[in-house]
């Protein structure tokens, strides 16, 4: 299993617990288009990435909804999905506007990343090298 991934699982199944909203994607991502609840479009991001056959194209669709409804986490997953192109076109400007929007949010790697220009993430992405790769 992709590590990444499997990080991301354990950051969704914490939200859950806080947010005290399940992790059922039905209910998850009627939440979020009925009732404009941005926690439940940030789980939804998730657990759409956690399928079987993963729908990376609704992950990123809710989890920009989430950021849009001011959950910073969701800016920050979004800002790296586009500077490390992880199932989407690589586009640092856009990264850098998610970046930006977390930080406003006052999310703190959001705001050292975009200080940065990304050379924060860089180089943690540096560091950790093949951690990112598939283990297959």
């Amino acid at each position: 299993m992709n590590k990444l991934l499997l990080l991301c699982l354990v950051s969704a199944v914490c939200f859950a617990q806080l947010a005290q909203l399940s992790l059922d994607l039905d209910k998850n991502r009627e939440l979020c288009d009925k009732k404009n609840n941005a926690e439940a479009c940030f789980l939804a991001g998730y657990l759409y990435i956690s399928q079987d056959e993963p729908d990376y194209e609704k992950a990123m669709e809710y989890t920009i909804k989430s950021c849009d409804g001011k959950i910073a986490n969701g800016c920050l997953s979004a800002g790296g999905a586009y500077f490390m192109g992880v199932d989407v076109k690589k586009d640092e400007a856009k990264a850098m506007q998610f970046f930006k929007k977390g930080c406003d949010l006052k999310d703190t790697l959001s705001c050292e990343i975009y200080k940065s220009n990304g050379k924060i993430l860089e180089n943690i992405l540096n560091d950790f090298g093949d951690e990112y790769e598939d283990d297959e």
